[in-house]
């Protein structure tokens, strides 16, 4: 019983592992081109699906936005000094 266990354990350890660096190799990827397509993405899910197990992606993105605080946004002088901050989630809904 203890073989299987041990064996077992060392394919789900090993398939992990993959999944781990495939999912950081792509990450950079999209990082370093500055985009993500649906390609990049099927090429991922293919390379992970290799394992022979089923996985549910989930893609979250959120990009700061930084905005000045106007008592009237028409007048450029009327900047109060104040900037507000806010995070906005920026993946569209088609992949």
């Amino acid at each position: 019983m203890f073989p299987l266990y041990d064996h077992l354990y060392k394919a789900d350890l090993i398939s992990y592992n993959y999944v781990y660096n495939e999912t950081v190799s792509f990450v950079d990827h999209v990082r370093d081109q500055g985009q993500l397509t649906p390609d990049m993405y099927n090429t991922f899910v293919e390379k992970i699906h290799l394992t022979g197990r089923f996985y549910k992606v989930e893609l979250e993105h959120y990009a700061k936005r930084v905005a000045p605080e106007y008592t009237d946004p028409s007048d450029i002088n009327s900047f109060t000094g104040d900037i507000s901050t806010h995070l906005k989630d920026t993946i569209p809904a088609t992949f």
